[in-house]
């Protein structure tokens, strides 16, 4: 595969119109305090970057994401999750934790402490256990998580992926 430049940034994830031949992407960039959105064609043509949610946050780490649905963001500040409505600019807490990540369907966040929370704040009633890097199938049956984290050496060297079946 040819990589494809799109612009500088980090935790990209994609819209729920990933299956589109015109398919958003949203991705942090904390120097702009800023979640930003690019349309990337199918044949990998990149169009469309903008600021999608601006003055997210003042600290100074840039663990932010955008929803799928692109009507939510979520971030840490200082050692806080943090949900943000982008339509009402409303803020709730995710608990304490690092590294959001939305699930597929744009209602659930996990992150690292072991935490799955609904956009409201809600906690869910699962568990999951895993240290970073999580996702979820298209129908929220699946979580997976990277597991086996003891140290900050080996957090992102290939441990265990495991996935939960929430039937």
């Amino acid at each position: 595969a040819k990589p494809i430049k799109v612009h500088k940034g980090s935790f990209p994830s994609w819209g729920d119109d990933s299956g589109k031949p015109a398919k958003t992407l949203y991705f942090s960039h904390f120097s702009d305090k800023a979640i930003y959105k690019a349309t990337i064609a199918d044949d990998g043509t990149v169009s469309n970057i903008k600021p999608h949610k601006t003055g997210i946050t003042s600290n100074s780490d840039n663990h932010m994401q955008g929803s799928p649905d692109g009507k939510k963001v979520a971030f840490r500040e200082r050692n806080t999750v943090y949900i943000v409505n982008t339509g009402t600019g409303k803020k709730v807490s995710a608990g304490s934790g690092c590294h959001p990540s939305w699930c597929a369907n744009s209602e659930w966040l996990i992150h690292a402490s072991k935490q799955v929370v609904r956009h409201d704040g809600t906690k869910h009633k699962y568990g999951i256990g895993g240290a970073y890097h999580y996702g979820s199938s298209a129908n929220m049956k699946w979580f997976v998580t990277r597991t086996g984290f003891s140290n900050y050496k080996d957090q992102n060297h290939g441990k265990e992926c495991k996935i939960y079946n929430l039937k």
